[in-house]
């Protein structure tokens, strides 16, 4: 099972697009607000140049994927249906 984490604030243009796109697409994720203390030292743990920061983990592996890039995310949700026995998200 897969999991999508998006590290964002409100004040982000992407961030909010990002959002709306992983909503409309039907993606389930969870939102961490970096303006939340607990949420920015997650995300200053992964050394990231900026937000939306997109993690996809799945199983033992984890995709990190800086702004927004539809390219990008596509492609690590493909990559994890492909990787699961049975082809579905």
């Amino acid at each position: 099972m897969q999991e999508v984490i998006v590290y964002s604030s409100e004040h982000c243009l992407h961030c909010r697009n990002l959002k709306k796109w992983l909503l409309e697409s039907g993606i389930e994720f969870t939102e961490k607000d970096v303006n939340i203390e607990k949420n920015k030292m997650e995300f200053l743990d992964y050394n990231a140049a900026g937000i939306p920061l997109t993690i996809i983990k799945n199983k033992n592996k984890e995709k990190r994927i800086l702004g927004f890039s539809l390219k990008e995310i596509r492609k690590a949700l493909i990559e994890d249906v492909n990787d699961s026995p049975t082809g579905a998200l």
